[in-house]
């Protein structure tokens, strides 16, 4: 009767431990497509023999663990990537939007705006006392002065937009890294037994992986199941504890910084979202919109000293052309004068002659020494040129990066993936092991039948 006890014995705990397996597998089949979700399986040991005087006896099965598979190594490589990939698509996006400003080529852009304002002068120099001649000189003028209004204002409206795009990521990034700390707290909580918390580990990854979005993340795992995450080569969390960012007073240039809270020295992220926004801020922003103003001033600096020459005692002789207090983008305006009246187009020195639209027109194709003896043109197509080229290689690495990021992602879920033939495969092996415990508890059944059919 003893060895049918063991039997029985044996047969329950072959039952159970096959039983929780099929579940395991249902579980990873129902989250085959769950964000984060790492397959499980049921690990099992042989039980702890039965010694006797003719040797030792086997007493079944039991379960060891719930082992979540999960390998940090390819956890590492897929974060790194998805740093330079999410970084790379914010970068093009907001260089694509400031080339969008510019919107060149085009016949109502700024390149055929000022083609027209030289060809106005070159028609005017043909007949300089026209008055249509002049009233379209002004208004080509201030159809350029107009455009370059508009530029900045569109730029100052990226700019503010794309501030606060940053403030909402700095948001995301610090509700990630509390979400990140409690988790830490609970799995060592619930990990005291020795015993995986898997399903707490998973939602600690996929705020790690959207964290490594954000900016460059390295994750450290301690011995007690918490991590210390590091952005670039700063303590983000430790444990329990997150540090929370911020955005920094803005520098003597206006520049932005982000920092940790608390701290005036600006973190230096190198890829991420907010590394990559920081950049766009602090570079290619006022880059453009320095080139842009440096064109302004150009603009009313040559016009100006051709239009209103001075004497030989150093008096002006006319009126500006353009407002020589507006040489930004921003402020580039007509002089009054020339606002209020056409007749304020000077065509030639002394209100005769067209020596005065001759040399406008010159401009043209005149290099000027404050723009590096580029012509305005010249300048303008450099600022375009330039743009367009950081537009191609913005694309170029974000296309790499997710790439990248995509065969790291492959790679990790083909270890920790759910792989629906796979469990089925294990769900049939398992199905059958249950079904013959369940006739080893037949089998005990009937030798119990016979023992006691015997002692009738």
């Amino acid at each position: 009767m003893a060895a049918v006890g063991n039997l029985l014995g044996i047969a329950r705990s072959a039952v159970l431990a096959h039983q929780a397996a099929v579940n395991t597998t249902s579980q990873n089949i129902a989250n085959g497509l769950t964000e984060g979700y790492s397959r499980r399986r049921v690990e099992l040991q042989a039980s702890t023999p039965l010694f006797t005087p003719f040797g030792s006896i086997g007493s079944g099965v039991q379960i060891r663990d719930f082992a979540r598979i999960r390998d940090t190594m390819l956890d590492d490589a897929y974060r790194q990537q998805a740093s330079g990939a999410a970084g790379g698509g914010m970068r093009s996006e907001l260089l694509g939007r400031i080339q969008d400003v510019l919107g060149e080529p085009s016949e109502t852009g700024l390149a055929s705006a000022l083609d027209a304002f030289w060809s106005s002068w070159s028609s005017l120099a043909n007949t300089p006392s026209s008055e249509p001649a002049k009233s379209v000189v002004r208004s080509n003028g201030e159809t350029v002065a107009r455009l370059l209004n508009q530029f900045s204002g569109r730029l100052d409206q990226i700019e503010q937009q794309t501030s606060e795009r940053l403030r909402a990521s700095l948001n995301e990034a610090n509700e990630l890294a509390r979400g990140v700390a409690a988790l830490n707290q609970q799995i060592v909580s619930a990990e005291v037994g020795g015993h995986s918390a898997g399903d707490l580990r998973d939602q600690r990854d996929v705020m790690l992986d959207r964290l490594a979005a954000l900016g460059p993340t390295r994750v450290i795992e301690r011995a007690d199941g918490s991590v210390a995450v590091y952005l670039e080569n700063y303590t983000l969390i430790d444990g329990s504890d997150a540090k929370q960012l911020a955005m920094l007073p803005r520098g003597a240039g206006g520049e932005y910084h982000i920092g940790i809270s608390g701290s005036s020295d600006p973190l230096r992220l190198s890829g991420g979202t907010l590394g990559e926004t920081v950049r766009v801020l602090n570079e290619d922003l006022p880059g453009v919109r320095g080139e842009l103003d440096a064109l302004a001033r150009g603009l009313v600096e040559a016009t100006n000293a051709l239009h209103n020459p001075l004497d030989a005692n150093g008096d002006p002789t006319g009126v500006d052309c353009f407002d020589a207090g507006g040489v930004s983008a921003r402020t580039i305006r007509l002089s009054a004068a020339v606002a209020a009246s056409a007749g304020a187009v000077a065509a030639g020195t002394g209100g005769r002659g067209n020596d005065i639209a001759l040399a406008m027109a010159g401009l043209r194709t005149q290099g000027i020494a404050s723009l590096g003896n580029k012509t305005l043109a010249g300048l303008y197509q450099d600022t375009i040129a330039g743009l367009g080229l950081k537009v191609a290689t913005a694309e170029r690495e974000q296309t790499v990066a997710e790439t990248l990021s995509s065969q790291a992602d492959a790679r990790r879920q083909s270890v920790s993936g759910v792989s629906m033939d796979e469990e089925m495969i294990q769900l049939i092996r398992h199905q059958q092991a249950y079904t013959a415990a369940a006739r080893l508890v037949n089998v005990a059944d009937e030798m119990i039948q016979t023992v006691l059919n015997m002692v009738r």
